[in-house]
Formats: structure tokens, sequence, C-alpha cells
């Protein structure tokens, strides 16, 4: 871990990987029936789906607490990071359709955030890929 810059890339993968994890958990807290409920009724307005949204709902927090879990431990991150930033981008497709600018503004943000994970994996030091290279 000679390279300084081992830190500045745990933390903000350990951020990131922290908001999937937790929006993940939270849906499961709230119910999937009630998740993918708020999902389909947020999503009644546009040409997308009822069913589609629906599953999309409810496998939803199956990943994000995947991805927020790898990314937080450092275990497989380039997957986890690649993963992320397909379910981002998913998500912000789907949050154009419905015309939520300001989501989709946040949106990407993470996609940037996941986007300087994936190009510094190199800078992955401080983590479980990093302890099994040595």
């Amino acid at each position: 871990m000679s390279n300084p810059r081992w830190l500045a890339y745990a933390i903000l993968r350990v951020t990131v990987g922290g908001v999937f994890l937790f929006y993940g958990i939270g849906k499961f807290v709230a119910g999937l029936a009630a998740t993918a409920k708020w999902f389909q009724d947020g999503f009644a307005k546009t040409w997308l789906p009822a069913a589609s949204v629906y599953a999309f709902s409810i496998v939803l927090p199956f990943f994000e607490v995947t991805v927020g879990a790898l990314l937080i431990l450092g275990l497989f991150t380039r997957f986890a990071a690649s993963a992320a930033g397909l379910l981002i981008a998913a998500l912000t497709i789907g949050l154009t359709i419905k015309g939520n600018s300001a989501d989709v503004a946040l949106n990407m943000g993470y996609a940037v955030a996941l986007f300087i994970l994936l190009h510094r994996v190199e800078d992955n030091g401080l983590s479980i890929d990093g302890w099994r290279k040595h």
C-alpha cells in the first residue's frame, strides 16, 4: 500500500457501498411487496409495463444489498462497481422516463463515483481484493 491514494479510494468505495447496502436494507424493512407497489404506483403514468416495474423493484433490493456489501468489503470490486454502474444506469433511465430530473441529477453523482471506482481500481489496496493480491 505504498500508493497514498488507497485511503481516498477506500473512503469512496465504502461510502458508495454503504449507500447501496442501506437503500437495499431499507426496501427489505419496508417490505418487498410494499416497495414494489410504491415503484409501480410511481411509474403508473409512464409507458413502462407495470409488470416489468414490479419485477425490477422486487429484485432491486437483492442487487443493492449484494453490490453494497461487496463494495464495502472490497471483494470483487471491479465486478461490484460494474454491476452497481449498470444498476444506476437502469435506475437513471427509469427516472428519466418518469421525468424526475432531481433524482436523475443525484444518480449522475453516483455514476461519476462508480466511474472513479472502476477507473482507479488499482488504488484498491485497503480491501479484501488488495489483501488477496499480496
